[in-house]
């Protein structure tokens, strides 16, 4: 699969002036120069596009601004700005955020992956953080202690391990998958599923980009605490709210999935769709992920714990947390 054009959505939302200038600037200065960037404001983009340290980049015709006439939340935005790329003509499209920094060969070696990787696969890579003090030295990877190489459907119907701003897809997977649904929460977590359906979820064991990581973060990078850490000011039955929030989440998701017609083993269909087994199936995967994965171990032993709940009836509301 040669590669020839990129399309890059860019969700924005208020954004700090200072931030999104030099995310921009970063963009402008990949070494791939075949791209264009589809910029969509989910607030008002007036003011910020009247900003000295952004006027520059509308010189620039490979950025494209728009503003939405309705606000519509992240997963929608980011909806917006991937189906501007397709109707430009992109083969590829990567995701960023507002504040991120990308270093110049992001998106070449990104392509140059995809490419090896055969139809309707998504790349993504590890990243640095970047705080208040500058760029820290251990990766994300490093610091959340995450196995990318667990990637298949059922792991990710448990965890996402692909954080939107470093990823690159085929252009056809948004076109088999218009419509992020609600049961997705997030949308790289919604294309990752899909690729890990068809062409696979492919990773790059090497930063290619600086993640901002502030106090306005979606969802942010975090350390892990441990398989069966449970907060201090938690007690059992908020405990046991979450792991039947997660397991609710997770079916909700499969379910999505199975009706948008990606393909789903019998066996997942087993584990992610019917009451047969008292979340034993989850069960298993998180006592096999203790040894090669902490992070989906710890997400498999509270979904197990929810879907056993959820097969005797507990609905969310038998008890208050």
């Amino acid at each position: 699969m040669k590669i020839d054009k990129i399309g890059i959505a860019l969700a924005a939302y208020r954004p700090n002036i200072a931030f999104l200038a030099e995310q921009l600037a970063s963009i402008q200065g990949q070494s791939c120069g075949q791209w264009v960037c589809q910029v969509t404001f989910d607030s008002p983009m007036g003011e910020v596009l009247a900003e000295q340290r952004i006027r520059g980049f509308l010189q620039d015709s490979r950025f494209v601004f728009s503003e939405n006439p309705e606000r519509h939340g992240p997963r929608g935005n980011f909806q917006r700005a991937i189906q501007a790329c397709l109707k430009d003509g992109a083969q590829a499209i990567a995701c960023a955020d507002q504040d991120d920094v990308w270093y110049p060969e992001k998106l070449a070696d990104c392509v140059k992956r995809l490419e090896g990787c055969g139809p309707l696969s998504l790349v993504h890579s590890d990243m640095h953080v970047l705080g208040q003090a500058g760029i820290e030295v251990a990766t994300v990877w490093a610091q959340e202690q995450r196995r990318v190489d667990l990637a298949a459907t059922g792991h990710l119907l448990i965890r996402n391990v692909v954080t939107g701003c470093t990823m690159v897809m085929d252009a056809e997977l948004a076109r088999m998958y218009p419509v992020i649904p609600e049961g997705a929460d997030f949308h790289d977590h919604w294309y990752a599923l899909a690729a890990s359906c068809h062409g696979g979820v492919h990773a790059i064991a090497r930063p290619l980009m600086a993640y901002r990581q502030h106090g306005g973060n979606t969802v942010g990078v975090s350390t892990f605490p441990g398989v069966f850490w449970i907060p201090e000011s938690a007690g059992w039955r908020t405990a046991v709210t979450a792991c039947f929030r997660d397991w609710s989440n997770t079916h909700r998701l499969a379910l999505t999935v199975a009706s948008q017609a990606m393909p789903l083993s019998f066996g997942q269909r087993l584990v992610f769709l019917r009451r047969w087994d008292f979340g034993l199936g989850i069960l298993a995967i998180g006592i096999k992920g203790h040894w090669q994965d902490r992070r989906l171990a710890r997400a498999s032993l509270k979904r197990a714990f929810g879907k056993f709940l959820w097969c005797l009836g507990y609905s969310g509301t038998s008890v208050k947390g």
